[in-house]
């Protein structure tokens, strides 16, 4: 399964018809697996995510958009595909998400704090979430070329979003754990979910 993140650069509003209008062009294409679209709060620049079969789907999707809705009316700041190397269901995965942390790691990310992340989230931090109540899914998007990882963490407000974040924060290295390798992102975005279809859960 495959990721594309994309937001534009600024704020950018559009009315409620054309919103979902494109999101329904955009569900319709070959390999469409589910969309989120957030705003940044305090920011107010949008940002999509959209789950994708394959990269090369994922890739295509703007052309066909394209053709079927004419140019984009603004210019994209982030436009990077990822592939899904984690996604995680939380104790509240069958209820609408409504806030998100969006995490950026520092670029190329080294092997070892690849490896690193990987253990904390599934050894640590997932089974700490495992009985929190609010927290809905947990995505990690991996670009192997760039080494870039980001991370979207959703829960039902954003008051559980706070909740298990201060849980996932509190948790005790485990034997072995090196601090260095844990630096935690580079930045941290708060979003509400603006619009979502459903995306299929990948089994890692």
């Amino acid at each position: 399964m495959y990721a594309r993140v994309q937001s534009p650069r600024g704020p950018v509003r559009t009315d409620e018809a054309m919103q979902q209008k494109v999101i329904g062009v955009i569900s319709g294409h070959p390999g469409f697996a589910g969309l989120y679209l957030l705003d940044q709060i305090g920011v107010g620049r949008r940002v999509m995510v959209t789950w994708w079969q394959s990269r090369d789907e994922a890739v295509g999707a703007s052309a066909r958009t394209r053709a079927a809705l004419g140019p984009r009316p603004f210019e994209l700041e982030v436009d990077d595909v990822y592939e899904v190397v984690d996604d995680w269901s939380g104790p509240a995965a069958a209820e609408p998400a409504g806030a998100v942390s969006y995490l950026q790691f520092e670029t190329p990310m080294s092997q070892a704090r690849f490896d690193a992340g990987r253990r904390a989230a599934k050894e640590r931090i997932q089974p700490a979430l495992s009985e929190q109540p609010g927290a809905v899914r947990v995505l990690a998007l991996w670009d192997a070329e760039a080494r870039k990882l980001v991370i979207f963490a959703f829960a039902t407000s954003l008051d559980t979003l706070d909740a298990a974040g201060r849980v996932a924060n509190s948790t005790e290295l485990l034997p072995g754990e090196d601090p260095a390798l844990l630096t935690g992102p580079a930045r941290i975005d708060l979003c509400r979910v603006v619009a979502s279809v459903p995306a299929v859960a990948v089994a890692r």
